[in-house]
């Protein structure tokens, strides 16, 4: 009975094909999807990397709402008028990072070049299957002549 894959078995599929990597001195870190469709591969990763910046983003926005909303009670609360200046001064600076985050599509990874369609295979290598496979079939065959030689002698 087929049935549809569940979103782990997507997932671990998903994670065979993604390879990470980063560059400890410049910190830039490299995303690729391997698939025997180059342009789906390139469609995915384009969908990861802005899913990734979405939810970023949106993590981002929740953690500086929620800052502004405390830094809002605590103002409230306190009578104190110079205590309710720094909050002022902490709520605007949150505002402002609340205003970046939300206008910066890139938001936790920047493209420093696009993602294209690869214009080379990497797999498989069909040159060096090709050639290991005559190189086994020679040796089974000289192998399959040297037994049927010996055994009809000893007939």
């Amino acid at each position: 009975k087929l049935r549809p894959p569940t979103s782990w078995e997507l997932f671990e599929k998903f994670q065979e094909k993604l390879s990470i990597s980063e560059d400890k001195k410049s910190g830039l870190v490299s995303v690729s999807i391997e698939y025997y469709s180059p342009q789906m591969a390139k469609e995915w990763l384009d969908m990861y990397i802005a899913a990734i910046n979405r939810h970023m983003q949106s993590r981002q926005v929740a953690k500086v709402s929620n800052n502004i909303s405390y830094l809002k009670a605590q103002i409230d609360k306190t009578s104190i008028s110079e205590m309710r200046e720094v909050f002022y001064t902490i709520i605007e600076e949150q505002t402002k990072n609340k205003m970046v985050a939300e206008a910066s599509p890139d938001y936790a990874f920047v493209a420093v070049s696009p993602s294209m369609v690869p214009e080379e295979k990497s797999q498989p290598q069909r040159a060096l299957i090709c050639i290991l496979g005559t190189l086994m079939g020679g040796i089974l065959s000289i192998l399959l002549l040297s037994v049927m030689h010996y055994t009809r002698k000893s007939d």
